[in-house]
């Protein structure tokens, strides 16, 4: 079953996620900022990251820059999930890969779940939806 870490300050949306992940039969981990996501990726095999971008402590940049530079686990799939606009995304983001940017709106939960089964095997019929090569772009791709 694929482990998916949420990396969200906000408790409150942090358990929205985590009640929308269960419910589709996702097992999740959560983080409420960089530094605890660094040790929940250490500490457990990640599938993918939900990662908000402005937090207190560590940010999403920061956690992101780390994460890439890895030896390990630097090609863990990661999507983007933020109240910032698509300005401030395409600079902050431009080299870094990503597989989706996700604002946070009314439909943000809705779209969430599109992208997680697009990037993870649907944990009710095994099959992995996944192509690593095409759903992967920059900021720069996408603004």
């Amino acid at each position: 079953m694929s482990t998916i870490l949420i990396v969200e300050d906000d408790q409150d949306t942090r358990e929205i996620m985590a009640r929308y992940l269960t419910l589709a039969g996702y097992e999740h981990v959560s983080a409420s900022n960089g530094w605890e996501a660094l040790l929940a990726v250490d500490q457990n095999e990640i599938d993918l990251i939900l990662l908000d971008v402005m937090m207190p402590g560590m940010d999403g940049v920061t956690f992101l820059n780390i994460l890439r530079n890895a030896q390990t686990k630097r090609n863990t799939p990661v999507v983007i999930v933020t109240a910032m606009s698509s300005q401030e995304l395409s600079s902050r983001f431009r080299d870094l890969s990503v597989q989706a940017i996700l604002p946070k709106t009314q439909e943000l939960f809705e779209e969430l779940m599109q992208t997680v089964h697009k990037i993870l095997p649907d944990p009710q019929d095994g099959q992995h939806r996944r192509k690593s090569d095409e759903s992967r772009y920059t900021a720069r791709d996408r603004f």
